[in-house]
């Protein structure tokens, strides 16, 4: 197997958040959009918030991915908390990365995010259970 199908190794033994190919492939596709602006200047504004989101993508690590939820927390944090809805929304990243950042950032020795289970209601009064995370420090 080549070096450039396997995806690197992260610390702790975990895979890395976006391999190097697909890292590499993001990179590339980024070039192709910044030609297209060249050659279409009357798109170049739709054509720029791809090539934002798209080294958005190939910029990612776990390191970044934790700084960006803490810094949610830290931002908004003194609304009672957020729950994993609004982080994702917040930070753009996928909801399962947003839950593996959260879980690992409980878990950490000392935690750093401390959650509790509160019911928010909607425009009918009706609530759910929804767990609000925030730093553990404002807790």
């Amino acid at each position: 197997m080549s070096t450039t199908a396997t995806a690197t190794k992260a610390e702790g033994g975990k895979r890395d958040v976006v391999s190097n190919r697909t890292r590499r492939r993001l990179r590339l596709l980024v070039a192709k959009q910044t030609e297209l602006q060249c050659d279409f200047p009357e798109s170049a504004e739709e054509l720029q918030v791809l090539i934002d989101r798209l080294l958005f993508l190939a910029n990612r690590t776990r390191e970044h991915d934790r700084a960006l939820v803490l810094r949610a927390l830290g931002d908004w944090g003194h609304c009672g908390g957020l729950s994993v809805e609004e982080v994702v929304g917040d930070t753009l990243l996928p909801d399962a990365a947003v839950r593996a950042v959260l879980k690992e950032l409980e878990q950490a020795t000392p935690p750093l995010v401390s959650s509790r289970v509160q019911e928010r209601g909607d425009d009918r009064g009706r609530g759910r259970p929804t767990s609000l995370y925030r730093l553990a420090d404002a807790a």
